[in-house]
């Protein structure tokens, strides 16, 4: 067991976000918020603060590196995204739960595979326009969405 000097951002997911996401992927719509949540979770690991109000200060400076990652995750078409990505839009959109305490139980080390999803705006494309990554399977080249597995039925 080790003790990680992060703390846990988790991303949960409200109705303006579950409208969007839905459609994009009518055909595997989720039917509530408490759906998508239950399948469709994010936690993200960021610095340890001292306080609530440097919390506050660290997401108002970084929101905007959040939702795009949620965004990503889902639509590489940026014309499916909203217009205006405010600080606004982002509490309308998701809700957010800080957990002060990040526990490592596994034995292997821990790795780091990069900056996210900052490393696709940086690569370079094709003449056709399609990213030089061979290696992204997880989205269709034409449609350039992420095909997610489908909600669990009851």
């Amino acid at each position: 067991m080790k003790f990680i000097n992060r703390f846990s951002l988790h991303i949960h997911f409200l109705q303006p976000y579950l409208e969007w996401y839905n459609s994009i992927f009518p055909e595997e719509a989720f039917p509530s918020v408490e759906e998508i949540n239950k399948t469709e979770k994010t936690t993200y690991l960021i610095p340890v603060f001292d306080n609530d109000e440097e919390i506050e200060e660290y997401l108002k400076e970084n929101f905007e590196t959040f939702f795009v990652d949620e965004l990503f995750a889902v639509s590489m078409a940026q014309e499916t995204w909203p217009q205006d990505i405010t600080w606004e839009l982002f509490n309308e959109w998701f809700e957010i739960d800080v957990t002060p305490m990040v526990v490592d139980y596994g034995e292997e080390e821990l790795i780091d595979e990069g900056e996210g999803f900052v490393e696709f705006w940086d690569e370079e494309e094709e003449e056709d326009g399609k990213p030089n990554d061979e290696d992204s399977a997880d989205f269709d080249s034409d449609d350039k969405i992420r095909h997610l597995p489908k909600p669990p039925q009851n």
